[in-house]
C-alpha cells in the first residue's frame, strides 16, 4: 500500500536576532507538509536540556543550519549553543543543509555581534560550516525561505530519510511480511558484498589537477607606474617657499585652502591601491584553464574542490571581471594657477585628470565562458574570498573535466602555493597538496 512520509527537520540558529526568520522556515517546513523542530520547544541554556536537544536532533532526519552576524550566548565549552548543536548533527551524519546570511546587509546592533572575539569564533565557525559542503547565502527572510524549501526538496531526493509513518497506512502484518522478506534480502546481500569488496577493494579514484595544462603556473608581473602620476596630482603646494618668495597674504590663503582640500594620506593611499588592482586586473589578467582527472580504477563521487589562491594573486571568473568598477578618485580643489586659467577660458582638458584612464598598455583578453565540458546537473562554481569552491556530481575514471573562463592577476613576484583540496565519496580522507605559482618580476 503506497503512503508518504513526513519529515522532521531540526532548525537550529542564533534566537533573538533571526526570530522573524526561524518562524519563516517554521512556516515552509509545515507548508511542505512536515515537522519542523527547534529551540522554541525547550530552553537551550539548561545543560538539563542538552540531553532532550540531542534526543531531538537523533529523532530528526535533517538539520537546517540558519546563521546571521550574532555568535550566541555559550557553553561552558566556550562556544555557542547553536555551535554545538551544529557540530553534534554532524557528528551524528544528519544531512546539513546550511544558510549564511550574506555580508554588507544592513543590520541593527542587536543583530551584529560588538565583541570583537565573538566576531572571531562567528568567522571561524562559518569557515569551518563552509569547509566540505555547499552552503547558500540570503539576504532576507523571503529569499531564504525560499531557498530553504528548494534545498529540502533536493536533499530529500539525494539523501532519504526513514521519516515518520502514520500507524494506520500500513498494515501491521503486510510489514511483517516485509520485515522477513528484507531480513533475507539482507543476510545474501550481505554475502554478495563481501565478494564484491574482495573485487573492487584497490579500486579507487586518482586525482590529477592542471593550470594551462601544467602542474604548476608560470606568470609574468606587469610594470604599473600609476602611483608617482597619482601623486603629482595630489602634490601639496610649499606655502613657505612662496612666503620666503615674498607672496601676498592673499595668494598665501589660497595656497592653504588648496592644500586643505586635498585627502589624508590614508585617504590616498586607498586609492592607489584600489587603482593598481583595477588596472592590473583590467589590462593584465591572465586567462587560465582548470583541468581535472581521474585517472584511478573507479568515479569518483560528489567531487568536492577547493582553490585558495594566496594574496599575491585575484582570481576572477568572467562575471566578476566584466562587471570591476573604476575606483572612485578623490576629490580636491583647484590651485590658484588652475583658477586663473579657467578664468582666462585656456584651461588644458588635462589639468583636470592628470593621469589616463588606465597606467598600462590596454592588452584585450578573451572572451571565454565558464563551463564544465563533461558537465552533469549538479555542478557547481563560485568563487568568495580569492577562494574558488568547485562541486562535481561525477566524474568518470580515465576522463577529464575542463573549467575555462578564470583570469589571474599576480599583484608581486615571488614563489607562492595554491593550496587545493579534493575529497569524494570514495576517498574518506580529504587529499590537500600545494599547487606551485612562480611570477617573475618585469
Amino acid at each position: 500500500m503506497p503512503y508518504k512520509k513526513k519529515f522532521q527537520v531540526f532548525i537550529s540558529s542564533t534566537f533573538t536576532d533571526l526570530q522573524e526568520e526561524r518562524r519563516k522556515v517554521q512556516d515552509i517546513v509545515l507548508k511542505m507538509n512536515h515537522f519542523p523542530v527547534g529551540m522554541e520547544l525547550f530552553s537551550a541554556a539548561s545543560e538539563d536540556q542538552w540531553s532532550i536537544i540531542q534526543k531531538t536532533i537523533n529523532s530528526s532526519d535533517y538539520y537546517v543550519l540558519i546563521v546571521g552576524y550574532r555568535y550566541g550566548s555559550e557553553t561552558d565549552e566556550g562556544i555557542s549553543y547553536t555551535q554545538k548543536e551544529y557540530e553534534y548533527a554532524k557528528k551524528s551524519d544528519l544531512p546539513i543543509l546550511a544558510f549564511l546570511k550574506q555580508d554588507g546587509i544592513p543590520s541593527t546592533p542587536d543583530e551584529r555581534e560588538s565583541s570583537r572575539g565573538k566576531q572571531k569564533k562567528l568567522q571561524k565557525f562559518i569557515d569551518d560550516v563552509k569547509t566540505g559542503r555547499l552552503v547558500e547565502w540570503w539576504s532576507n527572510e523571503e529569499e531564504l525561505g525560499q531557498k530553504v524549501m528548494n534545498s529540502l526538496y533536493k536533499e530529500f531526493d539525494m539523501s532519504p530519510r526513514p521519516g515518520w509513518v502514520r500507524a494506520n497506512s500500513v498494515e501491521i502484518e503486510e510489514i511483517q511480511l516485509e520485515l522477513v522478506r528484507q531480513n533475507k534480502k539482507i543476510r545474501d546481500l550481505e554475502e554478495e558484498n563481501k565478494t564484491l569488496r574482495a573485487q573492487i577493494s584497490s579500486r579507487f579514484p586518482t586525482f590529477e589537477l592542471l593550470i594551462n595544462n601544467l602542474d604548476y603556473l608560470e606568470l609574468q608581473l606587469a610594470e604599473w607606474q600609476g602611483e608617482n602620476m597619482i601623486r603629482a596630482e595630489y602634490m601639496p603646494i610649499d606655502i613657505e617657499e612662496y612666503r620666503a618668495q615674498g607672496t601676498s597674504e592673499e595668494h598665501l590663503a589660497k595656497y592653504e585652502k588648496y592644500n586643505s582640500s586635498l585627502p589624508n594620506e590614508e585617504t590616498l593611499s586607498d586609492y592607489i591601491e584600489a587603482r593598481k588592482y583595477y588596472d592590473l586586473s583590467k589590462n593584465h589578467a591572465v586567462p587560465i584553464t582548470i583541468s581535472i582527472g581521474n585517472s584511478g580504477t573507479s568515479k569518483a563521487s560528489n567531487v568536492i574542490i577547493e582553490l585558495k589562491f594566496p594574496n599575491s594573486l585575484i582570481i576572477y571568473d568572467q562575471d566578476s571581471l566584466d562587471n570591476l568598477t573604476e575606483p572612485h578618485k578623490p576629490p580636491r580643489g583647484k590651485t590658484p594657477y588652475e583658477e586663473l586659467l579657467e578664468k582666462m577660458n585656456k584651461v588644458p582638458s588635462w589639468m583636470y585628470n592628470l593621469h589616463p584612464k588606465s597606467h598600462l598598455p590596454s592588452i584585450p583578453y578573451a572572451k571565454l565562458n565558464t563551463s564544465l565540458l563533461l558537465g552533469h546537473e549538479g555542478n557547481t562554481e563560485s568563487i568568495e574570498k580569492n577562494v574558488l569552491y568547485i562541486r562535481h556530481s561525477q566524474i568518470m575514471h580515465t576522463s577529464r573535466s575542463i573549467l575555462s573562463g578564470y583570469y589571474v592577476v599576480p599583484l608581486k613576484a615571488g614563489i607562492f602555493g595554491i593550496k587545493a583540496s579534493i575529497i569524494c565519496e570514495e576517498i574518506p580522507k580529504k587529499e590537500e597538496f600545494i599547487f606551485s605559482v612562480v611570477v617573475h618580476d618585469k
